[in-house]
């Protein structure tokens, strides 16, 4: 899963294109890479899922999270930076 191709932020577009490029050279033959000293075999995923960031678009498929709400929640928030802060002397 990685960023949705087209959104409002250019980083989460360019995630989204890093994430492709990465899909199609690590299927290519020619360049090899290894970890480690050890060369890793050629791999490419059969499928990679954008999510919807932005943009209102209708999915081709939905997950419940409903059960991980308070995760979810906790999660969002350990960004503070992307929220107002009353407190903040930043623009």
């Amino acid at each position: 899963m990685c960023n949705a191709v087209e959104d409002r932020h250019i980083d989460h577009a360019k995630g989204s294109e890093l994430v492709s490029n990465s899909c199609f050279l690590s299927g290519l033959l020619k360049i090899e890479t290894s970890l480690n000293g050890i060369l890793q075999e050629k791999w490419r995923p059969k499928l990679v899922y954008h999510y919807i960031q932005w943009k209102n678009l209708t999915p081709d498929f939905a997950v419940d999270i409903s059960g991980f709400m308070e995760k979810k929640t906790e999660a969002i928030l350990a960004y503070s930076s992307q929220f107002h802060d009353p407190k903040s002397k930043e623009p």
